[in-house]
């Protein structure tokens, strides 16, 4: 009977001691679980914190921008002009940026407001580079997910230098002005002494130019002004090439065909917006381009070529519009009247008004770069890097 007793006991104690090491694997197990399950939750969040500090440094290179553009638009410049800037132009423009950016997103203060999330600016700092003309940006925002914060620091430059596309076909001042035409420079702007049947001349200013006079049948003719503006008619203009670094406004009309016949006409860049009081007409019997960089409105009616290549980044805004040729445009067609023809090929990155019947509008092209020059390139701050803590 003592025999079977002490087997039974063994056997009792070795059911515990297999409970036992069950019950520790099992405990070992769970906690574990649960440990893993805190860290994928803490790594989740990290991850949020992160992709969230991410987005608000997209938010921090637009608003930049957007200041940097409003000094140069304050400054009279044209946005997308490229220029010689000075050392106190250049530091005048980091200076502004300097002061008015915290105005706008003050230190502390969400800049990307999200429920549950929101990323802010811990600090920024400003500094120019002389010899490169280089506006350089140190920052450093805060992302927060649930409380689980992370900080993202960055190197971000504006070059003075190249964050401007521009066209220049003309060449700068009287260098190399073609043969058989006549060259004066009009290095602060001013009046141009203008009139009917001008031709052979190269009119080139860093200033604004103003045509006082009726400038009809202008022939062989090249004009480059940080604006331009023609109080009277500039009709019949031949074999010639008119780049305004800003705006280009004609207060009366603009008609590239003389008298009816279709010969090489006007080639026309415009760095701002196009304004013609009258009538906007465009024929060639060789291919010609107008690209104008911020919206085109003629308060008459605009006719396109079927050699002309039209590149508008902006609104087009005429009464009636007429497309033979080729129009890009990244903007909108507004018409009160409510009359478009095209019969060529238009190719729109905006809305054509409700009731307007136009022939089947192409995909806008991926490489327009290639056919438009800069017209829509856009300026670019430059972030060089960023370190994540």
């Amino acid at each position: 009977m003592s025999k079977v007793n002490n087997e039974k006991g063994y056997a009792l104690v070795t059911v515990l001691l297999i409970v036992t090491v069950l019950m520790v694997f099992f405990l070992s197990f769970t906690g574990l679980s649960m440990n893993s399950v805190k860290q994928n939750q803490v790594v989740e969040e990290v991850s949020q914190s992160v992709a969230v500090a991410e987005m608000g440094v997209s938010r921090y290179q637009v608003a930049i921008q957007n200041i940097f553009e409003e000094k140069i638009t304050k400054l009279g410049y044209a946005l997308y002009q490229e220029r010689n800037y000075t050392s106190s132009e250049i530091d005048d423009i980091a200076r502004y940026i300097r002061e008015e950016f915290p105005k706008d997103y003050p230190v502390g203060t969400p800049i990307l407001p999200i429920t549950g999330s929101s990323v802010s600016i811990k600090n920024s700092k400003f500094e120019v580079s002389r010899d490169l003309n280089i506006i350089n940006i140190d920052f450093t925002l805060i992302g927060t997910e649930n409380e689980e914060e992370t900080t993202l620091s960055g190197k971000m430059s504006i070059d003075m230098g190249a964050a401007f596309p521009a066209f220049n076909t003309i060449t700068p001042n009287c260098i190399n002005t073609p043969p058989g035409m006549t060259c004066q420079e009009i290095a602060a702007g001013g009046t141009v002494p203008s009139g009917n049947g001008m031709e052979n001349k190269k009119f080139y200013s860093n200033g604004p130019l103003i045509f006082e006079n009726t400038s009809n049948n202008m022939n062989n003719m090249q004009i480059r002004g940080e604006t331009i503006t023609f109080e009277k008619n500039a009709q019949h203009v031949q074999n010639s090439i008119i780049e305004s670094v800003g705006d280009m406004v004609v207060n009366g009309h603009l008609s590239a065909p003389p008298n009816g016949q279709s010969l090489p006409n006007l080639t026309l860049y415009v760095g701002g917006s196009l304004i013609v009081y009258g009538k906007l007409e465009l024929s060639s019997s060789s291919p010609k381009e107008v690209f104008v960089k911020n919206g085109v409105d003629v308060r008459d009616s605009m006719l396109i070529g079927s050699q002309y290549t039209v590149c508008i980044k902006g609104n087009i805004e005429v009464p009636e519009l007429t497309n033979n040729g080729k129009l890009y445009i990244i903007g909108d067609i507004i018409t009160p009247n409510k009359k478009v023809t095209n019969n060529g090929e238009l190719y729109i990155k905006g809305s054509i008004p409700n009731g307007v019947s136009v022939n089947p509008t192409k995909p806008f092209p991926e490489d327009v770069g290639t056919i438009c020059g800069p017209t829509f390139d856009e300026l670019e701050t430059v972030i060089n890097n960023v370190n994540y803590n």
